[in-house]
């Protein structure tokens, strides 16, 4: 039977030849090689050829090694990354490519794969480089079998990671920096006293774990049962080893609030010693971790998401033939398509459709331009899955040809680059928040070194007039200074309060349906004395229906009404708030007849502490207009000043694709 179908097939082969189409035997071949042998080897050719084209495209650094190390076959990503031709790699031994300690590293992992027949999977691998640098890999090893020889060989598929892991590390220090910063008036206080076993906590601290003062208890062991017990040995351990041998004690543990919910704690502890060295005392600070914690979790579980989409679809690889008439798909073509064999079968007629519609013209005329004159191609397209989801792929192609020239097949690999792209999204994201978080450290390491410190200073200096004997004899400078203390501590207050409400806008609350107008209502409620001693008068137009959270939209109006009637400098004020539709968003206005904002101030009007003086030396916390933005951003909008045709400024802000517009 299998001599008749090789017959056939070479009747077949013969027919085609009539007709100009097949290749004719080459000139030297060995008269006394059989005709099974000699198709063999074409076979073999031709299947070399084939995957030569599949591993130079495979998006990562491929090598494949015997057990000694020899270097059998390399791709084009290889040849870029040693600086050679991939023809003087290959037969090259693996020693003479890496440096030593790094290639000794190497050897053995590919011996362990060779001898237990066990695959390596992403393996993160660090390189030292000729000029002192170093660059990353994430790695998998592959065990297999010489095709040829049938000796043990392993595959390796290498991507560099070093970029990533640049900005991965560039990204933990400045949230780090950024962290301590921010959270230096939130960190949580504990004292305790080895000696008689009483705790202190401070206020925070209680507040973090839900404790009240009636609930504390002051005897230690009360800490050490509301570590979570898979923590709690280890905990104890670093604690005793801080205490008896000086070791550094910094953990990371779960601690139980009061209703039984944990939270994630970073606890930093310094003990106090006597003369001896013996530890008397232990105290220290603990920062509540539970969203960063969460936050780091969830960009794991992303993180894995992404590494097995990836191996999941992998390239596919797609062949037609255009003698036999035939399609082939690999199954990474089938994963990328999200089809199996059973639900789609492959054929040379619908090949293209596989491809969005609108992209099929132009992969078309590039396989057409490739037939003609050229042996490979490449294109981006888009695939539409069954679901309808979509899709962006990366092609590369080529074009087998017989000896006459004339086209025997055209295959190609396609890699799915729509997570590629997102992953390059995310990155340009992370830069431009890493950007904004370091501006924002700067203004507030400023204001931590100046703006807080100036009201301090001025009380400080104040206290210590109405302390000196017989300074203040006038009861009338009595009074002034004590009004000018009073004034610099609601200062402080003011601004304290400030950094607490900037600092929260990102926490998670609840949406729902916000009717504006009820809003508007219960601040114009709460601001009535204040309308009535100013005379002032609010105007409010009918206002939409937000979803969003209410709080988010009550500071924002109070901010923006409450600087309307502080910088008044009208006997009569006059606020309107109105709100319209404009491309698709909701636009909202809250204009008032001041003095306006100068012109070249209107876009440094928002920045964090940046303040404007106002009528009789009045002046704001610099953090309100902040604060406005801020919450303004996180609903995918912008907001803006400019004049007002009250004759005072006109702050204008509009609510993106996160809010809806309810007209009933």
């Amino acid at each position: 039977m299998d001599g008749q179908s090789d017959r056939d097939r070479k009747s077949k082969r013969r027919s085609i030849d009539d007709e100009g189409g097949a290749e004719p035997a080459p000139a030297d071949a060995d008269p006394g090689l059989s005709v099974s042998e000699a198709d063999r080897l074409e076979i073999r050719e031709y299947a070399e050829r084939e995957m030569r084209m599949i591993v130079d495209h495979i998006p990562a650094i491929f090598l494949s090694k015997d057990a000694k190390g020899n270097i059998l076959r390399a791709n084009k990503l290889a040849a870029a990354l040693y600086g050679r031709p991939v023809e003087e790699i290959e037969g090259r031994h693996i020693t003479e490519m890496l440096p030593e300690e790094y290639s000794s590293l190497i050897l053995e992992e590919d011996r362990k794969v060779i001898e237990t027949g066990e695959a390596i999977y992403d393996r993160i691998y660090e390189e030292p480089r000729g000029d002192g640098t170093r660059i990353w890999y994430r790695s998998s090893r592959i065990p297999a079998l010489d095709p040829v020889t049938g000796e043990p060989i392993v595959y390796s598929l290498s991507q560099d990671v070093t970029e990533q892991k640049q900005i991965e590390i560039e990204r933990e220090i400045s949230e780090s920096r950024f962290a301590m910063a921010v959270a230096g008036a939130r960190l949580g206080v504990f004292d305790w006293n080895i000696e008689t076993g009483v705790a202190y906590w401070s206020d925070r601290y209680k507040e973090m774990l839900g404790v009240s003062e009636a609930e504390f208890s002051e005897q230690d062991a009360d800490f050490t049962q509301r570590i979570h017990p898979d923590d709690r040995e280890r905990v104890l351990r670093a604690m005793n080893a801080h205490l008896e041998d000086g070791a550094p004690y910094v953990e990371e543990y779960r601690m139980r609030r009061e209703d039984g919910r944990y939270i994630w704690i970073e606890g930093r502890g310094q003990a106090l010693r006597d003369p001896n060295g013996k530890a008397i005392r232990f105290n220290g600070i603990a920062t509540d971790l539970t969203r960063r914690n969460e936050t780091l979790v969830a960009l794991r579980e992303r993180e894995q998401q992404m590494v097995l989409a990836e191996r999941l679809s992998g390239v596919g690889y797609w062949k037609i033939d255009l003698i036999e008439r035939t399609a082939h798909w690999s199954e990474g073509l089938y994963a990328i398509l999200d089809e199996t064999p059973e639900s789609l079968q492959p054929d040379p007629e619908i090949a293209e459709e596989i491809y969005h519609p609108d992209d099929r013209p132009r992969i078309r005329s590039r396989i057409r331009d490739a037939i003609k004159s050229e042996d490979s191609f490449d294109y981006e397209a888009r695939i539409a899955r069954r679901t309808g989801e979509i899709r962006q792929v990366r092609g590369n192609g080529a074009v087998h040809r017989t000896a006459d020239g004339g086209v025997a097949a055209v295959f190609g690999v396609v890699v799915d680059v729509t997570d590629a792209k997102r992953r390059e999204a995310d990155l340009e994201k992370t830069l431009e928040d890493l950007s904004r978080s370091n501006a924002e450290l700067n203004r507030f390491s400023y204001v931590c070194s100046h703006d807080l410190k100036e009201p301090v200073r001025m009380i400080e200096g104040m206290t210590k007039l109405l302390l000196t004997p017989g300074l203040l004899d006038d009861e009338d400078q009595r009074q002034e200074t004590l009004r000018r203390i009073n004034k610099n501590a609601m200062r402080l207050r003011s601004m304290i309060d400030g950094l607490l409400a900037y600092s929260r806008i990102d926490s998670r609350v609840g949406y729902s349906d916000v009717d504006l107008n009820t809003v508007l209502a219960d601040i114009v409620d709460s601001l009535n004395f204040a309308l009535e001693i100013s005379k002032a008068e609010l105007r409010v137009a009918r206002l939409p229906v937000i979803h969003g959270a209410k709080i988010h939209f009550t500071q924002l109006f109070q901010n923006l009404i409450g600087n309307a009637l502080k910088f008044s400098n009208k006997k009569k004020a006059i606020v309107e708030i109105s709100a319209s539709r404009k491309n698709g968003q909701i636009l909202l206005c809250v204009e008032d007849n001041g003095p306006g904002v100068p012109e070249a101030s209107r876009m440094s009007v928002f920045d964090i502490f940046e303040r404007l003086e106002g009528p009789d030396g009045i002046e704001g916390s610099g953090l309100g207009l902040s604060i406005c933005k801020r919450i303004v951003t996180q609903y995918g909008g912008r907001i803006w000043c400019d004049e007002s045709l009250l004759g005072g400024a006109a702050f204008r802000f509009t609510i993106g694709n996160k809010a809806m517009f309810d007209e009933d």
